[in-house]
């Protein structure tokens, strides 16, 4: 009863400031600006410091913050609708600037299948993956995209925890008249069923990618399943283009949630087909962005946008482009990144001595950073390996030789391999 007098009471002081809101406003000090909502209640971390620090009060005005400090102080800023919210012990702190990832990729995940391992999945054997997969076709969850495609999808494998590496038999054991597709947690592998191989063109005759593997089987040119880097890419590029628009919109806004859900405000497309960047377009013009999305365009299949308005420091309803994306290797989870020292365990169908392999030669690698540089075009390099690494550093430096070194050159970066389980990267 207490409770619901509290309730009461409050809504009658809601109300009688709401009469009063006009004329308040009218007496209101100039220096003192009416917040729409003050926080309190719970540990407030600024991140202003190189010590944490923390306030008791934070009041807002539209999207900006107008005081933080005192909570006595913060609510002088309290004046006709204002909102209250207790945080009742939880925390509150500025959001997370995603520094790289896969927000249109992150939906794709959301929508499929999940077979990465525990904690994050169930798939920790081939027979669990399989089992994961064929219940996926009852799954309300992940019937759109199969539905939208004709394809089951399940993301996350991780062949170091599992009994043996998946082929393409286990997965016809799900279907042989759907393709059947498994994406390694890296993102830089694949396994596909004999139906999804047949779609993308791939059998005994088809030759090895230029920056890519098709594993085979024992003595024998027939693939496996197992589709590394380009080859992996290839597939699944060809399977994107046929996605619909309505798709492309429903993964970007599941990229948005999952992103939102672990405190992400600005968020990255660390490698934009034209048919992602075609989508948030979309989603810019159309106000459908909750947070900021920063996007690279893929620089050796979709470089065409980079002349687009939204190439650009500024945001334009929460989207814009900052740059292009190049991969100079793969995954060291999928012993596909490049190093100059040989792996201590070579992969299946490698001899010893392997030491991965790289994306580009060297003349496509300086060629790729000079037109990015003589664009002026801000550079996200994929270089996971050693080798890989060396490679982007004399790509620069060759690119620096030729156009002159700026007051303030395009910014470069070296990446890590980034693996997403339940939405988070890494």
């Amino acid at each position: 009863m207490k409770h619901h007098l509290a309730i009461a009471c409050s809504l009658l002081a809601l109300t009688a400031c709401d009469k009063t809101s006009e004329q308040t406003a009218k007496t209101l000090p100039l220096q003192v600006s009416a917040a729409d909502t003050i926080y309190y209640g719970g540990d407030i971390l600024t991140m202003t410091g190189d010590e944490p620090e923390y306030a008791q009060a934070i009041a807002t005005q539209g999207d900006k913050i107008i005081f933080v400090g005192d909570k006595t102080k913060a609510l002088e800023h309290k004046f006709g609708k204002t909102k209250l919210i207790d945080l009742q012990g939880k925390t509150l702190m500025p959001g997370f600037v995603d520094g790289h990832s896969h927000v249109y990729a992150v939906g794709l995940q959301a929508m499929v299948a999940n077979v990465l391992p525990s904690p994050d999945g169930d798939a920790n054997s081939v027979e669990q993956i399989v089992n994961i997969l064929t219940a996926a076709q009852n799954n309300p969850d992940y019937t759109t995209f199969i539905e939208k495609t004709g394809a089951i999808l399940g993301f996350g494998y991780d062949d170091a925890e599992l009994d043996r590496y998946p082929t393409k038999m286990d997965l016809d054991r799900v279907s042989t008249e759907k393709p059947v597709i498994i994406i390694h947690t890296s993102g830089h592998l694949s396994v596909a069923n004999t139906k999804a191989l047949a779609m993308a063109g791939i059998d005994e005759n088809t030759e090895n990618p230029d920056g890519g593997i098709i594993r085979r089987m024992t003595n024998s040119q027939e693939p496996n399943g197992v589709l590394e880097e380009n080859a992996h890419f290839g597939l699944l590029f060809k399977l994107m283009k046929s996605v619909d628009p309505d798709l492309q919109d429903l993964m970007l806004q599941e990229g948005q949630k999952l992103c939102t859900k672990y405190g992400y405000t600005t968020a990255q497309e660390g490698r934009a087909t034209q048919e992602a960047y075609d989508s948030m377009v979309r989603a810019s013009k159309a106000d459908k962005f909750v947070i900021d999305i920063v996007a690279y365009a893929d620089m050796a299949t979709s470089s065409g946008f980079m002349d687009s308005a939204y190439n650009s420091k500024n945001y334009t309803n929460h989207f814009r482009i900052g740059g292009v994306k190049l991969n100079f290797d793969g995954s060291p989870q999928g012993k596909t990144a490049w190093l100059s020292q040989p792996y201590l365990k070579a992969p299946e169908g490698q001899e010893q001595g392997y030491a991965g392999y790289p994306t580009f030669n060297n003349e496509q690698a300086y060629q790729y950073i000079e037109t990015a540089f003589a664009n002026d075009w801000q550079v996200m390099t994929h270089a996971n390996g050693d080798a890989a690494i060396e490679q982007f550093l004399n790509a620069v430096e060759s690119a620096n030789n030729k156009l002159g070194k700026k007051e303030s050159p395009p910014c470069t970066h070296s990446w890590s391999n980034n693996s997403t389980r339940s939405g988070k990267s890494s």
